[in-house]
């Protein structure tokens, strides 16, 4: 092999290592919520993923700027929905999550809150009449309409669709529900993933099915308060303390040079 070639296998090499490296950066990319606590504690935070509702006893919660904080950046009323990405445990065993609210991140004690109904939570409810796949699917012929993914079986709207690929998806479980129409569960299919009723499969159309225990909400209080007073933390003390401490410092440098002068 002359050097020219050599020169381009090495070129072509380094090119498809260049490739894999991006393809698996990408594949571990995790998103993360742009906070200074967060970034500063990450390996003790836990990832969560989950819809919650504010449930506060005094009908409404209050989002500090982080677990160690007196500060409250802003009460949100009890119904307000939020997305808890992360949670990170004090020392107290006190559990918080890291949410995003008025275009900024906050955190908010999960106690205060209620859990959205989600696939997780069927799982948990439903698990012990899970059944194996047998093939109920292998033999449907498709048409021009596309599978509708379910978040869990009557849920009443799908979260996704997709059509149909020449390679079947693979079913983990069964589930059969109170109207009698079964379901097949897939965790992965060409990026989508959920509950496929076996039915009827393209159906976007299926009726919700409330068959599980109900939140109460304790009522929004109606003397929630809106507004909260920026505690100043020691932090902002210090710094400003110092920089007192300067500008004396200089001003009897200054007094001093002079008079010598």
């Amino acid at each position: 092999m002359n050097k020219i070639k050599l020169r381009y296998f090495g070129v072509l090499a380094c090119l498809v290592i260049a490739l894999l490296v991006s393809n698996t950066a990408q594949a571990d990319v995790l998103w993360t919520p742009n906070d200074d606590f967060f970034m500063k504690h990450y390996e003790e935070c836990e990832s969560l993923g989950r819809s919650y509702t504010a449930n506060g006893e005094e009908g409404y919660v209050g989002i500090k700027k982080n677990p160690e904080s007196k500060e409250t950046l802003v009460n949100k009323e009890n119904g307000s929905e939020f997305f808890v990405s992360f949670t990170y445990t004090d020392q107290k065993d006190n559990i918080w999550g890291v949410v995003e609210v008025d275009e900024s991140t906050g955190w908010v004690l999960m106690t205060n809150l209620v859990v959205v109904y989600d696939n997780f939570s069927f799982i948990e409810e439903h698990e012990s009449e899970f059944q194996a796949y047998e093939g109920e699917l292998d033999d449907y012929e498709p048409g021009e309409d596309p599978f509708q993914f379910y978040e869990y079986p009557g849920s009443g709207t799908p979260i996704s669709w997709m059509n149909l690929q020449e390679e079947r998806p693979e079913f983990t479980y069964t589930y059969t529900d109170s109207e009698d129409r079964k379901w097949g569960y897939v965790g992965y299919y060409f990026g989508h993933g959920g509950w496929i009723c076996f039915s009827d499969p393209t159906s976007a159309n299926l009726a919700a099915i409330q068959d599980h225990p109900e939140i109460t909400i304790i009522p929004p209080s109606t003397e929630m308060p809106l507004k909260t007073t920026p505690v100043i933390s020691t932090e902002v003390i210090l710094l400003v303390v110092l920089v007192a401490a300067v500008v004396l410092g200089t001003a009897l440098l200054i007094r001093i040079f002079f008079k010598k002068k």
